[in-house]
């Protein structure tokens, strides 16, 4: 990864928890899947904002997979084993990760979730307003496929 995407350098146009939050409705909802591994989360350094891509792999002999509808995914925050954000709580380590998604999106993930082993790609971190290029595209694709 590049030392940019992992700092927090550009803190201007970034979102906040309680900005997603509020944006919420019938159609983005917000999601927590369990995380299998440290690994499976980006070893801890997702945050809020980020994009993060979903690859799913169902079995020891499966390849893994990454399903259109999730190919670019926004990140609310990560979240410790005793329910506390881990962006706000320093050095905790994450046992699921909260998700911004489409109805259909959180359909996919709490199946996968269930019978697959799931593990997250940070695509970008950066301005809000770059990052809404890739949930655009994202849209895209979900209506592409409908």
């Amino acid at each position: 990864l590049l030392p940019a995407m992992l700092s927090g350098e550009e803190e201007h146009d970034v979102r906040k928890v309680k900005d997603i939050f509020s944006e919420l409705d019938d159609e983005h909802l917000a999601l927590s899947i369990p995380l299998g591994s440290l690994a499976a989360g980006l070893s801890g350094n997702l945050r809020c904002g980020d994009i993060v891509s979903v690859f799913v792999c169902s079995g020891k002999d499966q390849p893994a997979v990454l399903p259109e509808e999730l190919r670019y995914i926004l990140v609310i925050g990560a979240v410790a084993s005793d329910g506390s954000a881990c962006e706000e709580e320093g050095g905790k380590v994450p046992s699921s990760v909260q998700l911004m998604v489409c109805p259909r999106q959180a359909a996919l993930l709490v199946s996968y979730a269930k019978a697959a082993s799931v593990h997250l790609a940070l695509v970008f971190r950066g301005p809000a307003s770059e990052a809404d290029r890739y949930l655009a595209a994202q849209q895209e694709i979900l209506d592409s496929i409908e």
